[in-house]
């Protein structure tokens, strides 16, 4: 029997799939859906598997990172250990780093998903160094990150600015997705010139926001 509380996710994108129409639901009242990936599959996919992070896409996720590394023969590099230690936390909800990371909406960007665009914007990873990012509720993405120290990893983290919303102190990362606007969309009112209350209480025009 078909649950009526189940909430529409028709046109919402998770990861590379995109879903097309509700596809009913199994004995138990699980809603199915119809999806499509990026590579053009279609495949059918229940709620929780999509709100949950665990399908992101048809398959094709884990073929292009497993095919990276035979394809490179870089697997053993500093470069690709970034490059896939990047990937699981931001799409495997099982990935120990996955609460920071992809339950917080940090994604990689499409480009950054072939190894060989990541190292070319990247370059060599010094030693010592490791993958970070300059805005800290931004994804990963050409022009947000570079190659630093830990030393400089922990100054960007110890930058949170704190805040106060609804009596309780919190990051503004905290604050804004209380609010349920993106972090990136609060600290841009904020640098225009916004109030803190009305930036973080006007809803967004903008879907992805």
């Amino acid at each position: 029997m078909a649950n009526p509380n189940v909430i529409g996710l028709e046109g919402k994108r998770f990861g590379r799939l995109t879903v097309l129409s509700r596809a009913g639901s199994d004995k138990n009242g699980n809603a199915k859906w119809d999806c499509r990936c990026d590579c053009g599959v279609a495949r059918l996919v229940y709620s929780q598997s999509l709100r949950s992070g665990v399908t992101q896409s048809c398959g094709c996720m884990n073929k292009e990172i497993n095919s990276a590394r035979i394809k490179h023969g870089l697997s053993a590099s500093r470069e690709y250990k970034a490059w896939a230690s990047m990937i699981q936390r931001c799409t495997n909800p099982k990935n120990a780093k996955w609460p920071r990371y992809g339950a917080r909406g940090i994604t990689v960007c499409e480009r950054w998903r072939d190894f060989e665009n990541f190292r070319a914007d990247m370059g060599d990873r010094p030693t010592g160094m490791t993958i970070d990012r300059k805005d800290n509720d931004g994804n990963y993405e050409p022009g947000n990150c570079r190659w630093a120290t830990q030393q400089q990893q922990g100054n960007n983290r110890g930058n949170n600015h704190l805040v106060v919303l609804d009596g309780e102190q919190m990051t503004l990362s905290d604050a804004a997705r209380r609010s349920g606007i993106r972090p990136a969309t609060l600290r841009s009112r904020l640098r225009s010139g916004w109030s803190f209350d009305r930036a973080v209480h006007q809803p967004s025009t903008n879907t992805r926001n």
